[in-house]
């Protein structure tokens, strides 16, 4: 009831606090924060864990694997030597010699030059490192998308990412671009 003697309209009334309007609450109870089995359940929440922690372990061994595999064959220098005189502004081909064609240079100097991060053994590593495990993760969304199974994603994240231990051998070589 108002003040005024009047009573209160039906929406307005369970709104109200008992001791206000003299009535009961009819007020629903506060609904309990859901769990965490609940927000396991959902099927997007889990797919989200289970491939963070699986790039997480990707990008670790991956870390481990660049950072102490060497391959004596390995043109490493060479690249990251004309990637550094491409994006210095030499010309390719004419100032800077190199079998691979300008998509590489265009792509990894197009990147080096926009981040501002120098042309380093450590950045083209870190990048090399990036790119397999991003690519791993694609294999396995693609996977996941196709058989609508989030194991069988999984599997094939790991599958592609002990597969692409070659990108490891040959850091900053165009074949990275290749399985991207």
């Amino acid at each position: 009831m108002l003040s005024d003697g009047a009573p209160l309209s039906d929406d307005r009334a369970r709104y109200r606090a008992p001791a206000l309007n003299g009535a009961r609450s009819t007020q629903a109870p506060a609904r309990r924060r859901a769990g965490w089995s609940s927000l396991v359940a959902d099927p997007a929440v889990r797919a989200i864990v289970v491939y963070t922690l699986l790039a997480m372990g990707a990008l670790t061994a991956a870390y481990f694997a660049v950072f102490t595999t060497w391959a004596g064959y390995d043109d490493e220098g060479t690249l990251l030597v004309t990637l550094r005189a491409f994006v210095d502004g030499e010309t390719l081909y004419r100032d800077v010699y190199s079998p691979y064609g300008p998509f590489y240079h265009e792509v990894f100097g197009g990147f080096f030059a926009l981040s501002g991060i120098d042309v380093t053994t450590d950045a083209s590593r870190s990048t090399v490192m990036v790119l397999w495990a991003a690519t791993s993760f694609l294999f396995g969304i693609a996977a996941q998308r196709l058989s609508g199974s989030l194991a069988l994603g999984a599997t094939a994240m790991i599958a592609a990412f002990v597969t692409l231990f070659v990108l490891a051998n040959e850091p900053m070589h165009p074949q990275v671009l290749c399985v991207l």
